[in-house]
């Protein structure tokens, strides 16, 4: 009887580690859990749930080619401050709006069959958050200063000609 007891108590104690808890308040964002984790194996730092505080401050993460990053670092100097970005949410194509760059990844990210991105952070701006839905995607546009026009519509093809030229 005592083994028992003494197991039981160990199965508890397990029992009790598989107990999660969020490190912040906020809603689950994570679509029809029971039907996605009943009777599965779960395996160490696999990501079960997602939950965001929908109160908070809102921000963007935005996967910027690196071969454009060059002009928003030069934009950030010139300025002297975070660019501006303007964004469009696929779920709301008829509203722009706005937030400012607040950080950008020092690294870029490889992924297979993709070209490597730059992660950028953007600050959400504006005050009428009604129609933001956590995941969805964004069409933005950095403000990166002014240029000539033949720059704007050719600087991919002179960027692939210095290329070139200096292999």
């Amino acid at each position: 009887l005592a083994g028992l007891q003494s197991q039981q108590h160990l199965l508890q104690q397990q029992q009790a580690t598989l107990r999660l808890s969020s490190p912040i308040a906020g809603e689950v964002l994570t679509w029809d859990l029971a039907n996605r984790w009943n009777n599965r194996p779960v395996r160490q730092g696999e990501r079960l749930v997602e939950i965001a505080d929908m109160a908070g401050e809102w921000e963007l993460e935005l996967e910027v080619a690196d071969r454009d990053v060059q002009h928003l670092l030069a934009a950030r100097q010139d300025l002297r401050e975070n660019p501006t970005v303007r964004y469009l949410l696929a779920t709301d194509l008829q509203t722009t709006y706005a937030g400012r760059v607040d950080r950008i990844s020092t690294s870029a990210e490889h992924r297979e069959g993709e070209s490597p991105t730059v992660r950028v952070t953007v600050r959400v701006v504006d005050r009428d958050l009604s129609a933001l839905k956590a995941g969805a995607s964004v069409v933005a546009r950095i403000e990166c200063g002014e240029r000539s026009l033949g720059y704007v519509w050719l600087h991919d093809a002179i960027d692939a000609v210095r290329q070139f030229l200096w292999w």
